[in-house]
């Protein structure tokens, strides 16, 4: 333009018209008939968060606070149809759009976030639509064990394992063990036992 307005706003759109009016009003009405949207607070992964509805969008700013993944942002549970699930980078003052809802199953999953970014997350319904929406933000990490076991048991020896175990194990277990315990063993063992037990113990 040729003459630029000496008082911009700041909050511009992140998603302006691609076709604008080339005869603008030059009386806009004070109270236009959409609002700006909403901004209902900041959550984190693993919070649920109910957000209520009434008309204009809302955005929820989300905080990838635990590690760099995967960010689930979750409005299943809502009582009002929506219509729109769009995030946008809010990191910059005007926004990148990352990715939106297109299945429209109100889940919108990022993948490869990095740790402590920040995601603007802008809901909206078609129409005068109100209602509330309970958010749960889900978040998986990239980086899960890098040693875990490749062989696991499948048959565990025992669903109450000893809360005190030994630090040192003998390294020549008997392959033949006793189905019979005794529950009353000495408390004092000898420390050189006999080469040649009795066969037929008393």
């Amino acid at each position: 333009t040729n003459d630029p307005t000496s008082d911009p706003t700041n909050d511009p759109t992140k998603d302006p018209t691609t076709d604008p009016t080339k005869n603008p009003t030059l009386s806009p009405t004070p109270n236009p008939t959409t609002p700006s949207p909403t901004h209902v607070g900041t959550i984190a992964c693993g919070d649920t968060q109910t957000v209520e509805y009434n008309g204009p969008p809302v955005y929820v700013t989300v905080e990838m606070n635990l590690f760099e993944g995967d960010l689930r942002f979750d409005a299943t549970d809502t009582n009002f149809p929506i219509n729109d699930i769009t995030a946008w980078d809010g990191s910059t003052i005007n926004g990148v759009r990352l990715d939106s809802d297109t299945d429209r199953d109100n889940i919108l999953e990022l993948f490869n976030v990095n740790r402590f970014q920040v995601i603007n997350f802008t809901v909206e319904a078609q129409g005068a639509a109100s209602g509330s929406f309970n958010v749960t933000i889900t978040c998986t990490s990239d980086a899960p064990t890098k040693s875990p076991t490749s062989e696991p048991t499948q048959s565990p020896s025992t669903m109450d394992p000893t809360a005190d175990p030994t630090i040192d194990p003998t390294a020549d277990p008997t392959q033949d063990p006793t189905s019979d315990p005794t529950k009353d063993p000495t408390k004092d063992p000898t420390t050189d036992p006999t080469d040649d037990p009795t066969k037929d113990p008393t």
